[in-house]
């Protein structure tokens, strides 16, 4: 059993401005700095609060730190820390939700020679400040290409990735399991029975305790499931999912006897969602998503909870599409049931390009799309960290601008159902209200009148607003949602 190394670690504490103005219910919300920002992991912890967890990179350095955040149940951010230290690159994978306060499970290296990798198991109270971390070497990688981490029922924490072995210059995953107290119980490492070399592992809880179902997420790839032991070794090397599967982004028990899986099609636009049983026996399988579409492969994630299944996932008009800044995508959201027939499905996008991470089921009946979002007039890979909140019909509740510039301006109340008001320094002078289609509704010459726009009329929906001064200054278009 290895011993764990204990470093310091020091809590930059940053709070950031954010336009969040709602009438009723969970606006949408966006947090970040002016680098490039991901949210990977989100939860509901104590008081109903939302915590995110995830790391801001600094473009083109990709120095990285990583990143906590606490909004309450109105989706209005509490706070946002930063946590940095002698590690170039730091990244929380995962959190968790104790007596006390939360666990994240992360990932730290130096960009350079020698990157000395390590994984963290960070323990924060309720408001996230730090209370301990548990810093565990892995001795046996010159360097980590990705990691992935989750928790099993008995509080140990489960890493698993890619790393570059010391001894070979060819990639091969990983599996770590490390106790409460920041021991490593067991570790193993590839090339595993019908896996390539793997890109990214999912890694999840068998349901009898028996072990853990490892997946590899990798091109031409995707089809292999292994079931390891406690102790990680393997116990079935024989699951194999039908063709057409390209690539397995996530696996979610269901009740006792069942996992479902999402994963990628051969054919571009289209996802599966896939039934088994605890041996690996198929059950039933359905394909989803759009013909003449591209669904971005690493940007599908899946929530199993007792109203549905959750499911959100990119697409755009081009393969390319997906990356570069330029280019306009949306999310697709849908909540099926347990044999995959969908029960509501929306759209959320505009102007701007989205990257959707992870989705969460409230007690609602609705649920939480974590993303990153950008839009055509910021920095090339800056992004923003959106939450988008969902009721239980699919219906966006409300919007909010991205972490507004010092001169944007305000919109509220937003959403609202009879008008608006623009609210900021400047003295607005003409006012343009554009429909989701672009099509202008409203064009307002204010002639020193307040800036309030009647939308009575108006049909529920998206609208885009553009503003401009008195002094023919021009700001940042807005988003306003008039609620039904």
């Amino acid at each position: 059993m290895k011993i764990v190394r204990y470093f310091s670690l020091i809590t930059l504490i940053i709070t950031f401005p954010m336009t969040c103005l709602c009438q009723k219910g969970f606006p949408v919300s966006s947090f970040g700095s002016t680098d490039l920002d991901f949210g990977i992991d989100i939860i509901i912890g104590h008081n109903e609060n939302i915590i995110v967890c995830g790391q801001t990179s600094s473009y083109p350095s990709w120095i990285s730190s990583g990143m906590l955040a606490s909004l309450n149940g109105s989706g209005i951010l509490q706070k946002q820390v930063m946590m940095t230290d002698s590690f170039d690159r730091i990244i929380y994978h995962k959190a968790q939700k104790t007596d006390t306060g939360y666990i994240f499970l992360g990932m730290k290296q130096n960009i350079s020679p020698p990157h000395e990798p390590h994984l963290s198991v960070l323990f924060t109270d309720k408001d996230l400040n730090k209370e301990s971390e548990f810093l565990i070497p892995l001795d046996l990688f010159a360097s980590l290409v990705s990691t992935v981490a989750n928790f099993d029922s008995q509080g140990n924490a489960l890493f698993h990735g890619i790393g570059y072995p010391l001894t070979t210059n060819n990639m091969l995953p990983f599996v770590v399991k490390i106790d409460p107290l920041g021991n490593i119980l067991h570790e193993s490492i590839g090339p595993f029975t019908g896996f390539i070399s793997g890109f990214n592992l999912v890694l999840i809880e068998d349901f009898h305790s028996r072990g853990y179902y490892l997946a590899e997420q990798q091109f031409f790839g995707g089809r292999y499931i292994l079931l390891l032991d406690t102790s990680l070794n393997i116990l079935l090397d024989t699951i194999r999912l039908p063709g057409g599967i390209y690539m397995m982004s996530k696996l979610e028990k269901h009740n006792t006897d069942r996992l479902f899986i999402l994963s990628s099609g051969t054919n571009h636009g289209m996802y599966y969602l896939t039934c088994i049983d605890t041996l690996g026996v198929l059950q039933y399988q359905r394909e989803l998503g759009k013909t003449g579409k591209y669904n971005s492969l690493t940007t599908r994630s899946m929530d199993v909870a007792p109203s549905g299944i959750y499911v959100a996932t990119n697409y755009v008009d081009d393969l390319f599409d997906g990356y570069f800044p330029d280019s306009t995508n949306s999310i697709s959201v849908k909540k099926l049931d347990t044999a995959f027939n969908t029960i509501w499905s929306n759209e959320i996008g505009w102007d701007a390009h989205f990257l959707s991470r992870a989705i969460l089921a409230t007690p609602d009946g609705g649920c939480i799309v974590l993303a990153s979002v950008y839009d055509s007039d910021t920095m090339y890979l800056r992004h923003d960290v959106v939450l988008f909140k969902l009721d239980n019909h699919g219906q966006l509740v409300g919007v909010t601008n991205l972490t507004p510039k010092p001169d944007d301006l305000v919109l509220f109340p937003n959403p609202g159902t009879t008008h608006f008001e623009i609210g900021g320094e400047d003295q607005i002078d003409r006012i343009e209200v554009y429909d989701a289609s672009g099509r202008l509704v409203r064009n307002i010459t204010l002639r020193g009148n307040p800036p309030i726009v009647d939308m009575y009329d108006a049909p529920a929906g998206l609208y885009v607003i553009r503003a401009t001064s008195t002094t023919g200054k021009t700001f940042h278009p807005m988003k306003w949602v008039k609620g039904m």
